[in-house]
């Protein structure tokens, strides 16, 4: 679960970097991409801003894909550093706060209720190319349904926490394109037609 996290913080980290230094200076960037000659047709330039307004909704549904990782990584990040801070105040590394605290609530209320409690009847696993549920009491379940049973507990414990702490987010998704209504073609007889448009 460490070399996961790790593994995580690495590509936030890179993917923030490679964001920075492409967006060091947006305004010399954005002119520069406007004059930018990508071809030339019998002599005749094709500028790049000429292919972006050709790409512009392509452009704006990968920048929402881009948006989505990047929210996942900062839900990511606030989840660590929360259980990184409680981990803190027990003088404990993260692991073993993890570790500590799935085993005290496990001990606690039992396996059996907090299967129950988070409603876990099954497990979904992925061999090879083919998808397996499997039940919770069988061999393979206990091993993988403990570790989704210490997951449900973990997730449990960070919903307490967020809800005791002030967190603000300044991650904002990206603008949609503007919409030209006038390119909009316009089909004759389609007043006559059968369907009703909004």
């Amino acid at each position: 679960m460490n070399y996961i996290m790790r593994l995580i913080l690495y590509y936030i980290s890179a993917m923030l970097i490679v964001l920075f230094y492409t967006s060091c200076n947006p305004r010399k960037n954005a002119m520069h991409a406007e004059k930018e000659v990508i071809a030339e047709l019998d002599g005749e330039v094709i500028y790049a801003n000429e292919i972006n307004t050709i790409i512009k909704q392509e452009l704006y549904d990968e920048l929402c894909r881009i948006h989505e990782v990047k929210r996942k990584a900062l839900e990511q990040l606030i989840n660590v550093k929360l259980l990184q801070k409680e981990a803190n105040k027990k003088q404990m590394t993260y692991q073993e706060f993890i570790d500590d605290y799935t085993d005290a609530k496990i001990k606690q209320l039992g396996i059996d209720s907090l299967l129950k409690k988070y409603n876990i009847k099954s497990i979904t696993e992925f061999r090879g190319k083919s998808v397996y549920s499997v039940a919770v009491d069988s061999p393979t379940g206990k091993v993988t349904g403990d570790l989704h049973l210490k997951g449900a507990i973990v997730d449990d414990l960070l919903d307490s926490l967020k809800r005791n702490k002030k967190i603000v987010q300044y991650l904002y998704p990206p603008k949609s394109p503007p919409i030209n209504l006038n390119n909009i073609l316009i089909i004759e007889g389609i007043l006559q037609s059968k369907f009703l448009l909004p």
